[in-house]
């Protein structure tokens, strides 16, 4: 024999831990980072002389940050570390739109009127990683603005 005491087997009782996939094991939310899925709830201050009109609801938008090949855009760079019910507010203008989303293109014309800037309020509603055929999918479909402008879009 080889020294082993050759009584009963014993067997040592572990408990199974339960891990969502994304989720950090100390139960903090999951922080935006690279090749994340973001979904935001985008909404637009109303202008000093109608405050007192109604919100409308907010815009949800969601894309997987940092898949473009020029890299990331100035708003992708504001989200980074923020984690579910963070507030980034940004000063959006004619001006300054494409400068700011680069090759992401969010629907705002449906809560914003592109004459007058505005200050637009960026909740992240939910932060999730993807599968790698997710991320692969999305950088095959970065498109935007198709111009010569170097922010990786066209």
């Amino acid at each position: 024999m080889l020294g082993i005491d050759e009584e009963e087997p014993r067997t040592l009782a572990v408990e199974q831990a339960h891990f969502t996939k994304g989720q950090p094991m100390n139960d903090e939310p999951l922080r935006i980072s690279p090749l994340h899925r973001v979904t935001l709830e985008l909404s637009v201050a109303p202008p000093l002389d109608h405050r007192s009109a109604a919100a409308e609801a907010p815009l949800s938008y969601s894309f997987i940050l940092g898949v473009a090949s020029g890299g990331m855009s100035p708003f992708e760079y504001a989200l980074l570390d923020k984690a579910p019910g963070d507030v980034v507010t940004l000063n959006v203008g004619r001006d300054n739109r494409h400068a700011i989303f680069e090759h992401l293109d969010p629907p705002l014309e449906r809560i914003w009127n592109a004459d007058q800037p505005v200050q637009l309020s960026v909740r992240v509603a939910a932060v999730a990683e993807v599968e790698p055929r997710e991320i692969v999918k999305a950088m095959a479909a970065v498109g935007g603005c198709a111009c010569d402008c170097g922010c990786g879009c066209g």
